[in-house]
């Protein structure tokens, strides 16, 4: 092949092997394309709740919830010490389709205690009951929302991150540039962890047979998303296509080495540089999709991202 797409280029690592022919042999998740996506969130929930996982302790954790039109978009506020130093609003990931703040209940509670700051975990409405670009509206409503009670959750006027994993990295990316067009200078950051930021159809996708989020998958999820794929070269779809990039908060970027996606993250990365924004990049080595997340199979690489967060917020929010 004559293209310069990203490709693994060392071993899938052993336990993410595991992870994937379980996952793989799973009729939930492998069949996911050929069912309604109700039924697939049931079953996962059906299996979470069979599969409790003891929660990581925290200070306070408390349910909120923020206004979006006529709709109150669900948040989960962590607050890890009585001054957090700063907020960082989370947008969790599951293609637009799947997820919810339950989800990543203990990555943000890892997340809030590990840095010091809060962590607010937003629960935007689902496709394809909620087509593009509810998930958008949802997530920037609920970012305001976090900024204007920055004194009630925080105690203080403290700087504010965005940051999420998949299609919350894609959001997180969405809210950013939507805010910074509107001149509104709310973020000190963005974290965006594996994310999508262009259109499913791209011959990237195609790269390589992924071992776990297959193209199939990805298809799939965009096309609950948009299904009538009117939206594909909007910015708020796919971030890659905006015009202009400048003026944005620091970013982070995660990849892994066995995901489709992580040529389109690391292009997007590579274009917020090319705009002046400052961008740290990390690609883990044998990690799949979604690892960052899935602590409970990868404590060392997904604590390793982790602490690679961290370090990025100590870099724009000093004095721990």
């Amino acid at each position: 092949m004559t293209d310069n797409f990203h490709r693994p280029s060392g071993p899938l690592d052993p336990v993410a092997a595991q992870v994937c022919d379980f996952l793989g042999a799973d009729p939930t998740w492998s069949g996911m394309p050929t069912r309604p996506a109700h039924e697939t969130r049931a079953a996962l929930k059906a299996a979470a709740d069979a599969m409790p996982i003891e929660r990581i302790p925290v200070a306070h954790v408390e349910d909120l919830s923020a206004p979006a039109g006529d709709f109150e978009v669900p948040l989960r506020f962590y607050r890890p010490v009585e001054a957090p130093r700063a907020i960082i609003a989370y947008i969790h990931g599951g293609g637009f389709t799947l997820g919810d703040i339950d989800g990543t209940d203990n990555y943000c509670r890892l997340l809030a205690n590990k840095s010091g700051c809060a962590v607010v975990s937003i629960e935007y409405r689902l496709a394809p009951e909620h087509r593009f670009p509810v998930a958008v509206e949802d997530s920037l409503a609920a970012v305001r929302w976090i900024a204007a009670n920055r004194a009630r959750l925080a105690g203080g006027a403290v700087p504010l991150l965005v940051g999420g994993d998949s299609a919350g990295g894609n959001l997180s990316a969405v809210v950013a540039r939507r805010l910074a067009e509107a001149g509104e200078s709310l973020l000190a950051g963005q974290i965006l962890i594996y994310p999508c930021t262009d259109d499913a159809d791209i011959p990237s996708v195609h790269a390589f047979p992924a071992p776990f989020l297959t193209q199939d998958q990805i298809v799939w999820f965009f096309d609950q998303y948009d299904p009538e794929r009117t939206a594909r070269d909007h910015p708020d779809f796919s971030p890659i296509k905006a015009d202009n990039l400048a003026g944005l908060p620091p970013a982070i970027v995660i990849t892994a080495e066995h995901d489709l996606l992580t040529e389109q993250a690391e292009a997007y990365a590579n274009k917020l540089a090319a705009a002046g924004v400052p961008v740290t990049v990390r690609r883990y080595p044998g990690m799949i999709h979604g690892f960052a997340t899935m602590d409970l199979f990868f404590a060392g690489a997904a604590g390793e991202a982790v602490d690679e967060v961290v370090t990025f917020v100590d870099g724009i929010v000093p004095g721990r």
